[in-house]
């Protein structure tokens, strides 16, 4: 056979298999889309650098591009203002926007203290996200507090979501199923979260909590800098709920930190220890409904002491 009909023939047979196995794919139902899996990889959304903002389709968008009501910049009645950073957990991925913990910590405080509460989280968001939509969004508000909510799946997205998936993979993972069945970013971020609690610690694990730390010290400095108090809440994994759920070695390593740097820090797991995994979360990590109220009167707590 004439060399080039060789070549030929291979690519037939190489993008003839392609073919079948995304048709097989889709008839199996393999790599069908899921907005999770969007949210998590932010590879069908607006990527700009360390910094994305992202459209969902909701219809209670504020003027900062977040599922919050409108604030006034200006506060003439002086109400403490709480700015509520955070990822997809704080967001209230799977609720309804007024079900989202800082809808709730909201009504809670309501009882007590006239206070304004600001939800300033997106999915996919980790703490340098959460950092520069400090600088970018809510000093102009000069709030007196601020609450970062540090997920677990936080300290891999600190080396993860800093770089922009190349270009090739973003097309393909947006157009065929065979791609999301193999990247699959969801499970991948529950096998990088497992990570965390493996002993010796792995040395890209101890360096994604040093971009955590390095990311939350400065955070801390440009607060105290504003006179705005801090707050972190340290979220657990459904993981940690289940029968036979490892050592929580990555809150007490968030936690020492903290104390080490003199940040208040607050660790959820006993608080969610109290209910039953199902009906604390909906997934791997997102809150439910009743999870969130809980967590609100928690914090809610906390702030009023």
């Amino acid at each position: 056979m004439v060399p080039w009909r060789k070549i030929l023939f291979s690519l037939c047979v190489f993008f003839g298999t392609l073919f079948l196995l995304e048709l097989g794919c889709r008839v199996a139902g393999l790599g069908a889309r899921k907005d999770i899996h969007e949210d998590i990889a932010n590879w069908e959304r607006e990527y700009e650098g360390e910094f994305f903002l992202y459209s969902p389709r909701e219809e209670l968008i504020n003027n900062d591009g977040l599922r919050d009501y409108p604030h006034a910049v200006l506060n003439p009645e002086k109400r403490p203002r709480i700015v509520c950073l955070g990822d997809s957990v704080t967001y209230g991925y799977g609720l309804h926007p007024k079900q989202a913990y800082p809808w709730q910590l909201q009504r809670y405080l309501e009882q007590d203290v006239n206070a304004e509460v600001f939800n300033v989280a997106l999915p996919g968001w980790s703490t340098r996200q959460q950092h520069i939509a400090w600088q970018r969004i809510c000093r102009k508000y000069e709030p007196d507090l601020a609450i970062v909510g540090i997920c677990l799946n936080d300290v891999a997205e600190m080396q993860n979501n800093l770089a922009e998936p190349p270009a090739w993979l973003k097309l393909a993972y947006g157009r065929f199923n065979m791609v999301r069945a193999v990247v699959r970013p969801e499970a991948a971020e529950i096998a990088q979260v497992e990570e965390l609690f493996e002993r010796p610690e792995p040395a890209r694990v101890t360096n994604a909590y040093d971009l955590l730390f390095k990311e939350l010290d400065q955070l801390k400095e440009e607060l105290d800098a504003d006179g705005v108090s801090l707050l972190v809440l340290v979220f657990p994994f459904r993981l940690q709920l289940e029968d036979g759920a490892p050592p929580p070695a990555p809150q007490k390593r968030i936690l020492d930190h903290c104390t080490t740097a003199g940040i208040s820090a607050t660790d959820l797991l006993s608080l969610f220890g109290q209910m039953d995994p199902e009906e604390a979360f909906l997934d791997h990590d997102h809150l439910t409904a009743a999870a969130c109220i809980l967590l609100a009167q928690a914090v809610g707590n906390v702030i009023l002491k």
